[in-house]
């Protein structure tokens, strides 16, 4: 499915690039021809960072502090999430998750409405090529090998998912935690009446870990002990449950 996905959004934004050199070449020349394609190519490793960046903008709108992991054009980029107060969470993730989209969405339009407007030079649709093929690589609701597209963790969330359930329940209490509560004065009923993933789903693994931090708190240290190995058993180390 990544092949296919990947193939798509490659093919249409080669096109949008192909026809914008067409459109910079016949308005301005060779000169301004070359200095296209050299912007968009500089420009090309950048969209990702700006994808999460989004991510980063938005989520900080909505009150959830986004770390850009890594950013990368032809394999997975990635964000944490962690949000600073509670309430609201669903709106709160769902707003946070499209602002990569609609960042790569706006370097899109920037890039048509340049060649629409006559005082503009062509040269600066250069934003376009890249974004589009972001902006469609990460808009298509599946999961890769590397992870969910941002359309499908919105499409789950709007559906309630049983996936979605679990995350936006271990980010509520991770909200408020962050706003001064305790861990251990959480109603374990929040943690434990919660629909069951699948152990390769990873809100599974964040449920879990949020389980052996739980129960450590409580110094029930036979059950947060089930939660360590279970954590152990999916290739989890010993930072990953801190974090």
């Amino acid at each position: 499915m990544k092949i296919f996905c990947t193939a798509i959004s490659a093919v249409c934004a080669l096109g949008m690039a192909a026809a914008t050199a067409v459109s910079v070449y016949f308005a301005s020349g060779v000169i301004d021809l070359v200095i296209y394609l050299i912007l968009a190519a500089v420009f090309f490793p950048f969209s990702g960072y700006l994808h999460e960046l989004g991510h980063a903008i938005f989520g900080s709108a909505s009150g959830m502090k986004v770390s850009i992991i890594k950013t990368n054009m032809f394999s997975s980029s990635a964000c944490s999430i962690r949000p600073k107060r509670g309430g609201s969470m669903k709106r709160r993730y769902i707003v946070t998750t499209v602002g990569g989209l609609v960042i790569n969405f706006i370097l899109v339009l920037w890039g048509i409405i340049v060649l629409c407007i006559p005082s503009i030079s062509n040269v600066y649709s250069f934003t376009a090529p890249s974004s589009l093929y972001l902006l469609l690589l990460n808009v298509m609701p599946v999961e890769y090998a590397s992870g969910k597209t941002d359309g499908l963790a919105i499409c789950e969330a709007i559906k309630n998912s049983p996936s979605a359930q679990v995350l936006i329940a271990v980010l509520e209490i991770q909200g408020e935690v962050a706003s001064g509560k305790q861990l251990s004065e959480v109603e374990e009923f929040r943690l434990t009446d919660l629909p069951q993933l699948p152990d390769d789903d990873y809100n599974f693994a964040m449920l879990t870990a949020l389980r052996y931090q739980y129960y450590t708190e409580l110094g029930d240290d036979k059950t947060a002990e089930i939660y360590y190995m279970r954590l152990r058993g999916l290739g989890y180390s010993e930072k990953d449950f801190k974090e």
